[in-house]
Formats: C-alpha cells, sequence, structure tokens
C-alpha cells in the first residue's frame, strides 16, 4: 500500500509508522534515539519534528 503524505499531517504520520512497525511510543522512542514523552509531542502535534531523526534511525 502506498502513503501519500499530502493526505496526513505531520502527526499523523509518525502515528501511523509507529502502528506499522507495530511498537509502542516507548519501543519507538528508543529506535528513534528519544524520549516516550517526545513521542507523544510527536504524536499529538505539541513538537515537530526533522525527517532526518527518523531516516537515519529507522
Amino acid at each position: 500500500m502506498k502513503v501519500r503524505l499530502n493526505d496526513y499531517a505531520p502527526n499523523d504520520f509518525i502515528r501511523i509508522i509507529r502502528e506499522w512497525t507495530e511498537t509502542t511510543q516507548k519501543q519507538f522512542a528508543n529506535r528513534i534515539g528519544k524520549g516516550e514523552r517526545t513521542v507523544q509531542a510527536y504524536e499529538s502535534g505539541s513538537y515537530n519534528y526533522n525527517i532526518k531523526t527518523l531516516k537515519k534511525n529507522l
């Protein structure tokens, strides 16, 4: 299945990736080198993230 990034808000995209990889927020945070609260903030839209953070760690 293809995902069109323009169809989703940045915070939705983080959640989708995490759900596709079947990881908890804590597991995903460890995988990208961030804290669990940071991932929660990404998913809620409180914090913005840099795509480079995801690319280098996933």
